[in-house]
């Protein structure tokens, strides 16, 4: 065969090896250069997101709000003026609070009549003024109700002054974290 039509026919086969030829190169006696180490690149930048609020503060309780004999008045026991006064703001103190406030609700009685009688006169006493502030809107289950008798005077139960004051209701406020 002739050389020139070996030459000719290797042209167009040159022309598609040609670019694949440094891929094929025979290695080279010399090391090559080490690549440069990739510069680290930074993290995307996230958009900082503002911290959480802290917890709003919660008001300071009462000790305690107290309706007297001349609120309560015997046999059927009416709330009027001063005591729907201190009703409503018993609510608004549980309320400002918010969950987890337990509201108890003592009756005392003076120490006329005996004891059996007297402890369940300030249990009724404190049932009553449960059940106008749960009408006034605290829920059933953030209230209790105790009858304690004539145990805790407050004033002298020799004089009508001094039974008025012990004939009571105490609403007291207990956060969660109070026994």
């Amino acid at each position: 065969m002739n050389s020139r039509l070996i030459f000719a026919s290797l042209i167009p086969l040159a022309a598609v090896l040609l670019p694949l030829a440094p891929a094929c190169a025979p290695a080279r006696s010399t090391p090559a250069k080490p690549m440069a180490a990739a510069k680290p690149t930074a993290a995307p930048v996230q958009p900082r997101m503002p911290a959480p609020a802290p917890p709003a503060a919660r008001p300071a309780l009462p000790e305690k709000v107290t309706l007297d004999g001349k609120v309560l008045k015997p046999g059927g026991w009416k709330l009027e003026g001063p005591g729907l006064e201190a009703v409503q703001q018993a609510v608004e103190h549980a309320r400002a609070y918010g969950p987890g406030l337990k509201v108890v609700v003592n009756g005392y009685t003076s120490s006329n009549g005996s004891r059996a009688k007297n402890l369940a006169i300030s249990h009724r006493r404190a049932q009553f003024v449960e059940q106008a502030l749960i009408k006034a809107g605290l829920p059933p289950g953030q209230v209790v109700a105790r009858g304690l008798g004539p145990d805790q005077p407050i004033g002298n139960n020799a004089t009508r002054e001094g039974r008025l004051k012990n004939q009571r209701v105490e609403i007291e406020f207990q956060g969660p974290d109070q026994p």
